[in-house]
């Protein structure tokens, strides 16, 4: 059995496993932490209180290019490590900032599409002023390998991690399987207790065109729950003991969802706005990140439906 180290800083988690003697010995670091200078504080102070030189972290797997996940790629970087990250991420791991201000210029102009009032996005930009303080700083393209699921870490006690592409979360989310222990280390594709969004994200940095994350999610869920997971490591939050009662939890609230919709437009069209209005009985009270969270979710919701062909769109309305 693995034992690996965990780093907690405020709400993230990063392990520490320990690779083989083969491999090269050291260890695979999980996630390069959240971009601030007290993470790297709190990194340093962990790594000498448990007699590690960070000379001995060979590898870093990150699991998806958010900046509390990937921030710190670019300290890293000025070490010998070699850094795999998913395929589809690579644009904002190697942009950082600027990857992260275009995608939410993209968002809120969809939101606004959809019928979302601009004072609304106004005051949660307003209100999320303090999210642009870090800044994320890109990684070099040189240093960073882009993997697609299937390459293997060999570690200690004859086990090895395999890479697992779980697109959803953002298109390029990764997960690391212990095939012998029954581990995964999920990032934020599977959190206890919560639902993680799909967010919204598009092709490419230079598209708007959407890329659908909730038919992704979906798809990465009914995947994982064919493995023998019996422990998750998640990015945030406690170990998940029963991953297949959590994972059919999130099938089942989705499969609801869906539903609700599918009753909703037997009667009338219907667009995103009135749709979420619907779904949502205290939106008119909702908070403006509450209000964007639950939209974006809706359109998500509402594209893969779209795309199985199970709702038609007519202009900005939706029909069965």
């Amino acid at each position: 059995m693995i034992q690996h180290k965990k780093i907690t800083i405020d709400s993230n988690h990063l392990y520490l496993l320990p690779m083989s003697i083969e491999a090269g010995g050291g260890y695979l670091l999980i996630d390069t932490g959240p971009n601030s200078k007290n993470a790297i504080k709190l990194i340093q102070e962990y790594l000498k209180q448990n007699n590690i030189r960070t000379e001995e972290i060979k590898k870093i797997l990150i699991t998806h290019a958010h900046a509390d996940h990937a921030g710190l790629g670019s300290y890293w970087s000025q070490f010998d490590i070699d850094f795999f990250g998913g395929a589809p991420d690579m644009s904002a791991y190697t942009a950082g900032d600027k990857w992260k201000t275009i995608n939410t210029k993209k968002t809120m102009n969809q939101l606004i599409k959809n019928g979302l009032s601009k004072n609304t996005i106004n005051e949660w930009l307003m209100g999320h002023e303090g999210q642009f303080l870090n800044q994320w700083e890109p990684m070099p393209w040189n240093k960073i390998k882009p993997v697609v699921g299937g390459h293997i870490f060999p570690l200690m006690n004859n086990r090895s991690l395999e890479v697992i592409a779980c697109p959803g979360h953002t298109p390029g989310s990764i997960a690391g399987y212990i095939k012998e222990d029954g581990y995964l280390y999920s990032g934020d594709t599977i959190l206890n207790g919560k639902i993680p969004s799909t967010g919204m994200h598009f092709s490419s940095i230079s598209s708007e065109k959407k890329w659908n994350g909730n038919l992704h999610f979906r798809n990465s869920i009914n995947q994982l729950m064919q493995k023998d997971i019996r422990h998750i490591f998640p990015g945030h939050g406690d170990t998940i003991k029963e991953p297949i009662a959590t994972m059919n939890y999130y099938r089942n609230h989705y499969d609801r969802f869906e539903n609700k919709i599918i009753s909703l437009l037997s009667t009338e069209q219907l667009n995103i706005n009135q749709i979420t209005k619907l779904l949502y009985k205290q939106f008119v009270n909702f908070t403006a990140a509450n209000a964007i969270q639950t939209t974006i979710k809706v359109i998500g919701i509402m594209d893969k439906l779209t795309e199985e062909k199970r709702v038609r769109q007519i202009e900005n309305k939706y029909t069965i």
